[in-house]
């Protein structure tokens, strides 16, 4: 027994996708962007992700503790090279967590614009190529 689906189920179901298409390509354009941003400018990524404010705080801590250690105003070159070196570190590292934003986005818009595309042309063409009879309409005027 073949089971007949309502025709509206399939244009549907096509435009859901498109939909879906779209938001997906939304998304991966604001992730290509904040990923961009966060390349630019490290401290926007640092500020942003707990982790590295929270490793920012330590380090904040970590050298007023030095400087109240020596009850030196400059810190001891070891000191302030190794403080240096961690802050350049953290720069790296949301650098790097900014290209893979970038990249993710990247992504994520290529896969919606895919699924948006595929989908569009098969519900561009099933309007075309499915003409609804006549007879469906009661009080239509007749075909051509």
């Amino acid at each position: 027994m073949r089971v007949v689906e309502p025709r509206w189920v399939r244009p549907a179901y096509l435009y859901v996708l498109c939909l879906v298409g779209v938001l997906a390509m939304a998304i991966g354009a604001v992730l290509t962007l904040l990923g961009a941003v966060h390349i630019v400018s490290p401290d926007l990524q640092r500020q942003g992700d707990p982790l590295f404010r929270a490793l920012s705080s330590v380090l904040d801590v970590g050298e007023v503790v030095a400087r109240e250690a020596t009850e030196e105003e400059p810190l001891p070159p070891g000191v302030e090279d190794a403080l240096d070196e961690a802050r350049k570190e953290l720069d790296t590292q949301a650098r790097d967590a900014g290209i893979n934003q970038l990249i993710t986005g990247l992504i994520v818009f290529a896969v919606g614009g895919v699924i948006y595309r595929l989908h569009w042309r098969r519900a561009e063409s099933l309007d075309s190529a499915v003409p609804l009879p006549r007879e469906e309409f009661p009080g239509a005027a007749p075909g051509p």
